[in-house]
């Protein structure tokens, strides 16, 4: 057990104990006799050379016996046994001393006598110990407060009295036996004495009490009882407890029922009732049922006494967040209302249970009369010091939870009224004082009283003149919000530290309600930043208020506030009708329907679901465009196959488009098929993503071609431009079929919207009531500020949700990151062990399990799987290997993976760029929940969602009704311009309105005006709007230089054309313009490259700013270690870490990595292509190095190119470099058998160059004919040898035609080859001489293959 005990006969110092019994009737006497036997004691241990405490039972009582000692020996004339004059170290300490507020102790520290007590100030206790430790004082009166907090022990102990009144009985008790022994513990010093005596003086009734509880060890009592409910809420609060069978488990680990078995009587538990109930569990269960009972009644928790269930509540959670007692929770349930005044608040306050322990003694009163601790009133009573502070303490976290239970019973005029008295407490100013006492510091007290005294508030204050308030006076914080908020005062470290909070209420102003509350935390780069956006979800009922309020208060600073009306007057709000179609009870379609052998075997199921029943026809027999809108899972990929079967009978020839928003739906579309579509039917399927680009002969002999949005527009960039928006996709290929008169049909499938009918096709539209084996389960709202803390606490309703609908199904568990995979999954196995079945969650045999977590590498998903559950890991294929997976929401959209039972545990994520958590798209979750049900195993799918509390009522309305979709457009409409404007879709500002009149843009905005910020409906409104919109969006394109505007006419530039072309931002081409120069170095580019906007979502998590702090000194060039936790640093430190093969810290910035070079490669093109525009021959090359850096791993020049090889060593290195051996080139000049595989992957290119003399138009022009041939040609693919990097890449040359003498570059040429080409090029005309022109031939994936080939020498032997 490891309990150790050792009695009294192992003091490391022997005890010499005296109990002394007065017997004395009368009061008055009894008291002077009990100080005299006190005194004699004393007095004895003095003339013996010993220290002698003795402990009293007040703080008044310390400084009256001290006194009365003093005034014994003064009649006893024994005054020289108290004299402390011959101390070597009198002198120095005296001053010390004087220096103290005590009068008393100044006074008796002359006699060698002192006092303590836990009223002093902390510095005079802590002199006062000093004092007694170094023998200065002889004599130390003191209460029991310095037994137990204090090592200070002396020879003799004299306990005089073992009477003290308790407040809370009201009378009087005896000392406690605990008390004693504690006292007693202090007699004898070790090292200085041999012996210790301890002195009892109590009355002679009591003496034979504690000689027996002395002489016999005392068992100590469970005082658990008194705080059962306080506890009992705690646990209910935090999750542990949720039902009574619980609670009497945890009960029945507590002290208290080892205690109550041991020694029923002391806990009011009779011997019939023991030998009824041996374990005592009917006890247990009465006490459990007794708090639950009064919890429930105080509305801290509900109980349900049928099922034995407990419920936490605002209340309870609030209470036990901030250690509020149960009976205080009592008072303010009966005295906290609506609307109170300040005298009715401060008295509620004051009947708090935890000031009840604080008494009013005599000295006190005359003080108290002029005392308040908000007043920063002087205290000169040290008891009152020492309440005043206990008070501080508990007031905050008392006028805290007020205001919270304040703000969520909804009550806006009276939250706000304890916020400012929360404030009004920490600062220690009423909230009618003036603000700028808050600075009383930095203010002198005169400008503070004359400010008041002439009413000038802060508005007043703003609106004067400096030269009018003076140079003292300084604005403090204020904020002005609408859809953004924009901090309007100056930061100051002192006064606003690191970050400040802010309150963000919307009210009504007629019912005084608050919808919606929420904590902003401002940071002081964020104020210093830009303007920061929020968004939330209130509620509009009919008919309309007449406008809300939105307040910004000050969580810290009084009078610190903004306030923005919103006016709901002509407020035009979109119909809340929906358009449902509703499911006929139809009798389910079998397959062979179809009609056609070879269709029904591509399906293992017999029937079609209800919904493919029924829109069967119109899919497989017509070809009228479908709007499909129904829950993930309900069968809409296979209705969307009924429609290209359809295709495949009638036209044959035509191909079918399936575009899906990301690259794992894709390739999730693509192993499907290709089992079924492409290998039974015969068909010929290509993909189009970042990381497959096929030919233009592929997709011409394809049948089915799976894109993503992205990519679509390559093949038909004729007609288009960048579409990266699928609502644009739809307009343009509508504006395509009308202008080749080829029909095509559009088949969309979508979850349920509220807005279907707008979009011009059959829409059908089936919610989640139709689906089929769902279920819905909204769990508790949690309501934790903190995002951490409230995650933690939704494991255990996780817990109890897969105990309750799937103990032996498989379990998805969505999370928001990586890190809470790992937490929650290690809880899950905690809660699963403390229910004795650790491994209730594992599926497979022991051996199996062996061989799979053999094959691992993550040590998390190792130690997991053996409990049976997962996580979204890479070493985790199979989907059988656990009954629970806990995943993040990217396995909702990347791999069909559905589970019986689904749990959303939070639905909110970080978000890198805003430095806060934000919630997930309403569409994220809806995929989530479409992953409960298994078609073809279960009956139907169970879906619990965890959410925080204030987003209760926004999800409970949008899951259960369709959500309406609005249009993005506007936000992205500089780059669809753009893109149209370069294919010449666009050529003036009447061609972009008509071009939006195709959008679903122009649909909405007349349905929903108030979202788009559009005022007036009307058709000379709605011109007007579009016509603005146009001209804002092209006056934009102008300034970052993309588009040149003329009066009729808009036109592209280069800077526009090759952010068309390579899918970039206009901001982002923008700032390269303003960037790259003539002469740009690699460290330049590397910080030009890292600032694209196109990596401005790259995620930058908790505490990630640490691990790049630690990066940043790794690399090779520094970064702004002011902005660490800035996507576009974080870009930079990536990027250098992978030119030095650095380990990173986490696996996540391994996913970061990969993300970060993908997109590289266009941006890095894009750049080139601006060099090379240019005529800047210098940074066309230098940037060039950058991307064969990214293809490779490795620094231009600094590093060897033999890196490129996966064997190369140090010691290898070394070897070449000794055998004369120092580029790959060299290399791969030894004969083919000598060559190991991988240098055979490296191509060796031959160059042959011939001029040719053309006269065109009477001029004469050179060519530059260019032949290359690969000279390995057994090499039999142009695939990139990069093992660094993480996608799949194609060799490309670059010809660059310049001059390396005066940097200027002619012309540029991008290739692709595999085994010869014949090419050409244009010298310049109106050259005269050809010196230093060269061709240079570089590669866009290896270090170290450049080619030089003089064209001065080509020309001179021409001529010759």
């Amino acid at each position: 057990m490891g309990l150790f005990f050792f009695d009294s006969s192992y003091r490391p110092i022997p005890l010499a104990q005296q109990y002394i019994g007065i017997s004395e009737p009368n009061f008055a006497a009894r008291n002077e006799l009990l100080s005299e036997i006190c005194y004699k004691k004393v007095v004895d241990s003095l003339r013996q050379g010993h220290q002698a405490m003795v402990f009293v039972h007040s703080r008044k009582d310390t400084v009256k016996t001290a006194q009365k000692l003093v005034d014994l020996a003064r009649r006893y004339e024994d005054l020289e046994v108290f004299n402390n004059d011959t101390h070597p170290q009198l002198s120095l300490i005296k001053k010390d001393v004087m220096k103290s507020r005590n009068k008393d102790l100044i006074e008796l520290f002359g006699l060698a006598v002192g006092v303590h007590h836990a009223g002093m100030l902390r510095s005079d206790r802590g002199l006062t110990e000093r004092l007694f430790s170094e023998g200065l004082l002889k004599v130390l009166v003191c209460t029991a407060t310095l037994a137990w907090g204090v090592n200070l022990p002396a020879h003799t102990v004299v306990i005089k009295g073992t009477q003290l009144y308790d407040p809370k009985a009201g009378g009087w008790r005896d000392l406690g036996m605990l008390d004693v022994m504690q006292i007693f513990g202090r007699a004898g010093r070790p090292q200085f004495d041999r012996s210790g005596e301890g002195i009892i003086i109590t009355s002679h009734d009591k003496l034979a009490y504690y000689l027996r509880l002395l002489t016999s060890q005392l068992p100590i009592e469970s005082q658990f009882i008194s705080s059962l409910k306080d506890n009992l809420n705690a646990e209910v609060a935090l999750g542990t407890v949720t039902n009574v069978k619980e609670a009497c488990a945890w009960l029945g680990y507590t002290y208290l029922s080892i205690r109550m078995k041991l020694n029923p009587l002391a806990y009011g538990i009779g011997w019939d009732e023991v030998i009824a109930d041996p374990s005592l569990s009917l006890k247990q269960r009465a006490l459990v049922t007794d708090a639950a009972r009064a919890l429930d009644k105080a509305k801290m928790m509900r109980f349900d006494e049928k099922s034995g269930n407990f419920y936490c509540t605002e209340l309870g959670r609030i209470a036990s967040h901030f250690y509020i007692q149960y009976s205080s929770v009592e008072t303010y349930n009966e005295m906290l209302r609506r609307h109170m005044n300040d005298s009715e608040v401060i008295e509620m306050v004051s009947h708090s249970s935890e000031f009840e322990n604080i008494v009013v003694r005599d000295e006190e009163q005359n003080e108290l009369e002029t005392l308040l601790y908000i007043s920063r009133g002087w205290i000169d009573t040290f008891s009152l010091v020492s309440d005043a502070a206990y008070i501080s303490a508990s007031l905050a976290r008392i006028m805290r939870a007020l205001f919270e239970t304040c703000l969520r019973r909804g009550w806006c005029e009276m939250s706000l009224f304890m916020l400012e008295y929360c404030k009004a407490v920490d600062r220690q100013i009423w909230p009618h004082q003036h603000p700028l006492r808050q600075f009383d510091k930095e203010l002198p007290a005169e400008i503070l009283r004359k400010l008041e005294e002439r009413g000038a508030d802060l508005d007043r204050l703003q609106e004067m003149e400096e030269k009018d308030i003076g140079a003292l006076i300084r604005y403090t914080p204020g904020g002005r919000i609408g859809l953004a908020i924009t901090p309007e005062f100056t930061w100051k470290d002192r006064f606003h530290g690191a970050a400040q909070r802010w309150w963000i209420i919307v009210q009504d102003s007629e019912s005084d309600h608050i919808y919606h509350s929420e904590l902003f935390t401002l940071t002081k780069r964020m104020a210093r930043g830009e303007t920061q956006k929020l968004s939330f979800t209130v509620p509009i009922f009919e008919p309309h208020p007449p406008q809300y309020y939105i307040r910004a208060v000050s969580d810290s600073w009084l009078h610190a506030e903004a306030f923005y009306c919103i006016s709901f007057h002509n407020l035009a709000l979109p119909q809340a009708r929906t358009s449902h179609t509703e499911l006929l009870d139809l009798k389910p379609l079998p397959v062979t329907a179809l009609g056609n052998n070879i269709y029904e075997a591509l399906y293992n199921f017999s029937h079609f679901n209800p919904i493919q029943t029924q829109i069967f026809h119109i899919l497989y027999h017509t070809d009228n465009n479908v709007l499909l809108g129904a829950p993930t899972g309900s069968g809409k990929t296979i209705s969307a196959e009924l429609a290209m079967l359809h295709l495949f009978n009638t036209q044959s020839d035509m191909k079918v488009v399936y575009i899906a928003p990301l690259k794992a739906i894709v390739r999730e579309r693509m192993n499907d098929w290709k089992d079924r579509l492409v290998s039974q039917l015969g068909k010929e399927m290509v993909e189009m993503t970042g990381d497959y680009t096929p030919d233009l002969m592929a997709l011409l002999s394809a049948d089915i071609i799976i894109s993503t949005p992205e990519k679509w527009d390559e093949p038909y960039n004729s007609f288009a431009g960048t579409f990266v928006n699928l609502q644009v996709i739809v307009s343009r290929m509508r504006y395509i079929s009308s202008q080749t008169e080829r029909a095509v049909r559009f088949i969309g499938l979508s979850t349920a919207l509220a807005n279907a009918g707008l979009i011009q096709f059959a829409s059908f539209q089936n919610d989640d009531l139709a689906r089929e084996m769902f279920g819905l389960a909204l769990g508790e709202g949690y309501p934790g500020k903190f995002y951490c803390p409230r995650m933690n606490s939704m494991n255990k309703p996780a817990y109890a949700a897969i105990c309750t609908h799937s103990p032996t199904k498989p379990v998805l568990i969505f999370v928001s990151s990586r890190r809470q995979t790992r937490l929650t999954a290690l809880d899950l196995i905690q809660f699963a062990a403390s229910d004795e079945t650790p491994r209730q969650f594992l599926g497979m045999p022991e051996e199996d399990l062996q061989m799979v977590l053999s094959q691992v590498t993550d040590q998390n998903l190792r130690q997991t799987l053996q409990f049976g559950i997962g996580l979204h890991h890479a070493g985790l294929n199979d989907k059988d290997r656990s009954l629970v997976l806990v995943c993040t929401s990217t396995l909702a959209w990347g791999v069909n993976l559905p589970a019986h039972l689904v749990i959303i545990k939070g639905t909110e994520y970080y978000d890198g760029k805003t430095k806060r958590y934000v919630d997930f798209p309403i569409t994220d979750i809806l995929q989530m929940m479409g992953r409960a049900g298994r078609p073809q195993y279960d009956q139907h799918g169970k879906a619990v969602i965890l959410v925080h509390e204030p987003k209760k009522s926004f999800y409970k309305k949008f899951l259960y009704e369709p959500f309406p979709v609005e249009s993005s457009l506007r936000d992205q409409l500089h780059d669809h311009f753009n893109a149209e404007i370069v294919s010449g879709t666009i050529f003036h500002k009447e061609d972009a309105v008509h071009y939006l009149s195709w959008t679903y843009l122009f649909r909405r905005l007349a349905i929903n005006p108030a979202y788009y910020g559009l005022e007036d409906t009307e058709a000379e409104g709605l011109s007007s709007y579009l016509s603005r919109l146009v001209q804002n969006t092209f006056e934009d394109l102008e300034d970052s230089g993309c588009v040149k505007m003329t009066e009729d006419s808009v036109e592209p530039t280069m800077l526009g054309t090759i952010a068309s072309q390579y899918y970039l931002s206009y901001v982002t081409v923008s700032m390269f313009g303003s960037n790259i120069g003539p002469d740009t170095s690699l460290e330049v580019f590397l910080h030009i490259l890292s600032g694209a906007s196109e990596y401005d979502e790259l995620p930058v998590r908790h505490n990630e700013d640490n691990h790049n702090e630690a990066l940043s000194q790794r690399v090779r060039f520094a970064v702004d270690n002011n902005r660490l936790d800035d996507p576009h640093v974080k870009a930079n430190l990536l990027f250098q870490a992978h030119f030095s093969r650095l380990d990173l810290p986490i696996s996540d910035y391994v996913t970061d990595l990969k993300s970060v070079l993908d997109q590289s490669i266009r941006i890095i093109q894009a750049m080139i292509d601006i060099c090379a525009n240019s005529g800047w021959l210098s940074s066309s090359i230098t940037c060039m190095h950058l991307l064969q850096m990214v293809m490779q791993g490795l620094w231009f020049e600094q590093d060897s190119a033999f890196w490129m090889l996966p064997c190369m060593n140090n010691d290898l290195l070394g070897m070449l470099r000794a055998r004369g051996i120092s580029t790959v080139q060299q290399l791969l000049d030894i004969p083919k058998e000598n060559l190991q595989t991988d240098l055979q992957r490296f191509p060796r290119i031959q160059v042959k160059l011939r001029l040719q003399r053309r006269d065109i138009d009477g001029e004469n022009s050179l060519t530059l004919n260019i032949r290359m041939d690969k000279m390995n040609s057994w090499k039999n693919t142009s695939r990139a040898f990069a093992l660094r990097f993480p996608k799949i890449k194609d060799e490309a040359w670059w010809l660059v035609l310049g001059n390396t003498n005066t940097s200027e570059l002619y012309a540029l040429k991008r290739i692709s080859f595999s085994d010869r080409l014949n090419t050409h090029m244009e010298l310049p005309s109106g050259i005269t001489t050809f010196q230093g022109m060269k061709l240079v031939v570089v590669s866009d994936c290896y270090l170290g293959f450049e080619q030089e080939h003089s064209i001065e020498a080509l020309v001179e032997q021409s001529v010759i």
